[in-house]
């Protein structure tokens, strides 16, 4: 029995301090400022644009897509 207890009461240590370093990751996460947690979570994307150049406003429609506000992105 003296075992059992011991073995429990290690696992629950373990757990407790793994609970406390997520939680101090998250909180560091958390507190970081906006810029630094979308630059590191942002992935390259491509953009396919199928057109043919009939639409009224196909000259504003392109320049919205080359406008975008993302790091990594190809046309």
């Amino acid at each position: 029995m003296g075992t059992l207890f011991v073995v429990l009461t290690g696992l629950l240590l373990l757990q407790s301090l793994v609970s406390l370093f997520t939680c101090l990751r998250f909180a560091r996460y958390a507190l970081a400022p906006q810029s630094a947690r979308t630059s590191r979570n942002q992935l390259r994307a491509a953009i396919l644009l199928p057109c043919r150049g009939l639409e009224p406003d196909f000259e504003t429609n392109i320049r919205a897509f080359l406008t975008q506000d993302y790091r990594e992105y190809e046309m």
